[in-house]
């Protein structure tokens, strides 16, 4: 059986979309967003944060993934998980993996309409989102900035035939969509 990446933007469904894969095969979750985290809170020099150049970021980042989750393949082999996040892109992870090992796809929303995604997102923070205490200002400029990444996002999962779900409209059945894909791929 296979791992599963999910990357993609913030609020497009990674972790809905991982925590489904939890609970329905018991795999186990990695949280990119909790290890960038922690590097921002312990190790700030290394300038490994939220926010940023997403290209940037992936560059720096993409090498310590690839290391973190081979570890976790050797050190746990009766195990499998879902690594979910967003701080990367194909084109700095997928030259580094194996791919057979894994399922990997992209969330994300390029099509959608600013102003529509902030009022589902308001209507939908839970006290875990990361969006749930910032400024509407804040996270008007972090949907704009989304959306931007994106569209190279979903450039770069058709350069590497990766599948990408848009995820602005009717996002429980694509999420349904993606979860069902998931468990189809993991063991071809």
């Amino acid at each position: 059986m296979k791992n599963v990446i999910i990357f993609g933007c913030p609020r497009a469904g990674k972790t809905t979309s991982a925590k489904r894969l939890n609970e329905e095969l018991k795999f186990s979750i990695i949280s990119i967003d909790s290890i960038v985290t922690a590097f921002e809170r312990i190790f700030p020099e290394m300038n490994i944060k939220h926010g940023g150049d997403i290209i940037e970021k992936a560059k720096k980042f993409a090498p310590f993934l690839y290391e973190y989750i081979e570890r976790a393949i050797w050190e746990y082999t009766d195990r499998n998980f879902v690594l979910e996040g967003w701080h990367n892109l194909p084109d700095y992870f997928m030259p580094l993996i194996n791919q057979e090992n894994y399922v990997v796809i992209c969330l994300g929303y390029p099509n959608a309409d600013e102003k529509d995604l902030f009022n589902k997102i308001r209507k939908n923070d839970t006290e875990h989102d990361n969006t749930v205490n910032v400024t509407d200002e804040h996270l008007k400029n972090l949907i704009h900035e989304s959306k931007i990444s994106s569209e190279l996002l979903k450039e770069q999962c058709q350069k590497w035939e990766i599948p990408f779900f848009e995820t602005d409209k009717n996002r429980e059945q694509v999420l349904n969509k993606v979860v069902k894909y998931i468990k189809k791929a993991i063991y071809n």
